[in-house]
């Protein structure tokens, strides 16, 4: 758990990021109002599958470069199996 000095302006923050506009959310309402309702709608999906995708393709890299590292490391030390060939 965080401690309270750190979690209550980091949660503040959060908050700022989480309720400012976006260019996702300008994109929208130009649209909306340029072009109504059906042209904001479609803008919303669109921007909502984008960031859909970015979010799991993130996750699944980040997944992929930092979990085998958690696993060797609760396992323990790695040590390669080499095999050698004597030289004759």
């Amino acid at each position: 758990m965080f401690p309270p000095e750190v979690l209550v302006p980091d949660l503040a923050a959060v908050l700022v990021v989480v309720v400012a506009p976006g260019p996702d959310n300008i994109l929208a309402i130009g649209r909306g109002l340029s072009q109504g309702r059906a042209a904001a709608a479609l803008s919303s999906i669109g921007a909502g599958l984008g960031i859909t995708f970015h979010t799991v393709a993130a996750a699944l890299v980040s997944r992929s470069l930092f979990i085998p590292q958690f696993v060797s490391a609760a396992r323990g030390p790695v040590r390669p199996r080499l095999r050698l060939r004597a030289h004759r």
